[in-house]
């Protein structure tokens, strides 16, 4: 009694449905990438390997592709290169995350200020030097660090 366990290589994954969710439109930022395991279905529309994991800005969305803009180093200049991926292929960007809630909290405050008549300064400040304090220690514990005499060998 042998079992069948399916069909042989190539194996037929379904789509990544998570991954067609995603609604890219014309300015978000997307991160290019491959899958871990390279399985037949999945190969098409792969960004080329210097692109895997780089960020870039949506300028065209098709039905099944998004046209990413990324930054190119060459030689001693910066090229933008425009490419075609497959939505299975590209991730929401996590790289403005902390700007975007910094806007929000800034666009709150702005509100809360105009209501009670006040002005704000909405730069972000230093954090700056760690308060003062005293170490105290018995004589005998000091330990000073000094380089040993020179002593000027001929042999």
């Amino acid at each position: 009694e042998v079992q069948d366990k399916g069909p042989a290589w190539p194996v037929q994954v379904p789509h990544d449905l998570q991954a067609w969710r995603l609604r890219g439109h014309c300015g978000r930022l997307l991160r290019a990438e491959g899958p871990a395991i390279l399985i037949l279905p999945r190969q098409k529309g792969l960004p080329y390997s210097f692109y895997h994991g780089r960020t870039g800005i949506v300028f065209n969305v098709n039905s099944n592709a998004l046209g990413v803009e990324m930054t190119k180093i060459i030689g001693n200049r910066r090229l933008r290169k425009r490419i075609h991926v497959r939505i299975e292929h590209v991730r929401k960007s996590r790289c403005a995350e902390s700007f975007l809630r910094r806007v929000k909290e800034n666009d709150q405050k702005k509100r809360d200020a105009r209501l009670q008549g006040k002005s704000i300064v909405y730069k972000r400040v230093p954090q700056g030097p760690k308060e003062m304090k005293i170490v105290k220690a018995k004589p005998e514990d000091v330990e000073v660090l000094a380089p040993l005499p020179f002593v000027e060998n001929y042999f």
